[in-house]
């Protein structure tokens, strides 16, 4: 694995998930004794990968809801969490609001059903209209 640390000693990978779920070195002479997780029960790694929580510091969130989490709070960032069908652990958080479930039977909500103006359609096409290569300079 000297590519990825390469990588990450060049600023250019910020993480690397579903390598595993380990939490030291471990082989298959000690596995049994060294791990906390059922390494080979695949029911188990979805939901170990989708924590990445071996030590069961915060069971109830998930890898994505902690990482949302440290974005609202360090770094002030309003986030959200999008969801496919059903709960997924991996986006379970403690901050912000619940991850927004996308029901595949019903869809996408339209986009600003109740406009609070009259022109809303074309005031936002124009506000995402082609740019200038000095449109955000002020």
């Amino acid at each position: 694995l000297t590519s990825v640390r390469d990588l990450y000693h060049d600023k250019d990978l910020l993480f690397f998930a579903n390598a595993g779920v380990l939490t030291k070195p471990t082989d298959k002479t000690n596995y049994q004794r060294d791990t906390n997780v059922a390494l080979f029960a695949h029911n188990w790694m979805m939901k170990e990968t989708q924590h990445i929580d071996p030590m069961k510091v915060d069971e109830e969130t998930g890898v994505l809801g902690r990482i949302s989490d440290s974005l609202i709070s360090k770094r002030k960032l309003n986030v959200q969490r999008f969801n496919l069908y059903n709960r997924a652990e991996i986006l379970g958080g403690r901050l912000g609001t619940d991850p927004f479930t996308i029901d595949p039977n019903v869809g996408i909500p339209a986009f600003n059903e109740n406009e609070s103006i009259d022109n809303m359609i074309s005031f936002i096409e124009r506000l995402n209209d082609e740019t200038e290569i000095d449109s955000g300079v002020f």
